[in-house]
């Protein structure tokens, strides 16, 4: 279950502790293969600049709807 989805725009919140760079890969491959467009936003990235994550967000949304 993608933590955001908004049309064909997925946004995945990575944090280290939950999870698998492996499995997040395979997983990236299937949903792409249908179409949607993801964007991985790492937390400590959140955590230092949370308003130009919001913007990444909102931006990538905006183009992928």
């Amino acid at each position: 279950m993608p933590d955001f989805k908004c049309g064909n725009s997925i946004i995945e919140f990575d944090c280290e502790y939950w999870h698998d760079e492996n499995l997040d890969g395979q997983r990236d491959i299937i949903l792409e293969s249908k179409g949607y467009k993801i964007l991985r936003i790492n937390d400590i990235e959140y955590k230092t600049d949370t308003n130009n994550v919001i913007k990444k967000c909102k931006e990538f949304i905006n183009e992928n709807a």
